[in-house]
C-alpha cells in the first residue's frame, strides 16, 4: 500500500466535495497521518515511494511528538508577524529525513511553516470558518474508512500510540482541530476559484483543471507578497 504525498502543499488538490465522495483507504491514512499530525502546512514529504506500514507510523509518531512536547520557544523568523519557532522548522526537517525528501532551504521550510497561517489569516478576512460539528462528522468518516482496513487501522493505531494519546484523544481532539483548519482552507480555494470563473464558460472538466491553476497562483502570490524576517543568522 503506497503512502500518498498528500501533505498541505498538496492541498490545492482538495475539493470538498470531492475528498468526501472519492478518497480511498490509502488517501484517508496519508491524511490522517500526515495532514491531522500537525504539519498540515507544506510540512514536506514526497512519501509516494514509502510503503505503509506500523514501523514507519511509529516513526512520524515519534518525530511529531518530540517537537509537539518541546518547550522550546526559541523564533527564528516572522512572516508578515507570524512567528516560526525553531521547533517547527526542525521537525519539518526530520520529516523530510524520513521520506527522503530533505532538500528544501531553511526559508522553504519557514515559508511552509507560515503558509496556514497567512491561508486561514485570508480566510478569516473572508469570514470562512468550518464549524466544529462539520470537523467531527469529517473526521467520523475518515476513522471508519480506516479501520475497514485491518492494515491501515494497526498503523493509525501505532501512530496514535507513539504520539502518547489515546484514540478518544486523538479522535476527539487531536484531529479535529487540524480538520477545521484543513477543511477552512479547502473552501478558501473554492471561494477563490469560484470568484474568478463565474462569468466564464468552459465545461466542467475544463473549469476543474483552471480551478487548479488559480488556486496555485493565489497561493504563489500569498507567499510572494509575505514579509519574511529571519531572525537568526543560520537560518537565512
Amino acid at each position: 500500500m503506497l503512502f500518498s504525498n498528500l501533505v498541505f502543499s498538496r492541498i490545492r488538490n482538495y475539493e470538498i466535495n470531492s475528498i468526501m465522495r472519492k478518497r480511498s483507504i490509502i488517501i484517508s491514512i496519508a491524511i490522517t497521518l500526515l495532514i491531522i499530525s500537525g504539519i498540515v502546512a507544506g510540512a514536506t514529504a514526497n512519501l509516494s515511494t514509502k510503503t505503509i506500514d506500523k514501523d514507519l507510523a511509529i516513526k512520524f509518531g515519534e518525530i511529531i511528538k518530540e517537537y509537539n512536547d518541546s518547550s522550546d520557544s526559541k523564533v527564528v523568523a516572522k512572516v508578515n508577524g507570524i512567528e516560526i519557532y525553531e521547533k517547527e522548522i526542525l521537525k519539518r526537517r526530520n520529516i523530510g529525513k524520513l521520506s527522503s525528501d530533505n532538500k528544501k532551504s531553511n526559508k522553504e521550510l519557514i515559508l511552509d511553516a507560515a503558509k496556514t497561517q497567512l491561508l486561514l489569516l485570508e480566510s478569516k478576512r473572508r469570514s470562512i470558518a468550518v464549524s466544529e460539528d462539520k470537523a467531527i462528522a469529517y473526521a467520523q468518516k475518515e476513522k471508519e474508512m480506516i479501520y475497514e482496513n485491518p492494515e491501515t487501522k494497526e498503523a493509525l493505531l501505532a501512530y496514535i500510540n507513539s504520539l502518547g494519546l489515546t484514540e478518544d484523544e486523538y479522535w476527539n481532539d487531536y484531529t479535529i482541530k487540524e480538520v477545521q483548519k484543513m477543511l477552512t482552507i479547502a473552501e478558501l480555494n473554492e471561494q477563490i476559484a469560484n470568484e474568478e470563473l463565474k462569468d466564464i464558460q468552459i465545461s466542467e472538466m475544463e473549469k476543474k483543471s483552471k480551478k487548479q491553476e488559480i488556486v496555485d497562483r493565489f497561493k504563489e502570490q500569498i507567499i510572494k507578497n509575505a514579509r519574511i524576517e529571519i531572525l537568526d543568522e543560520k537560518y537565512k
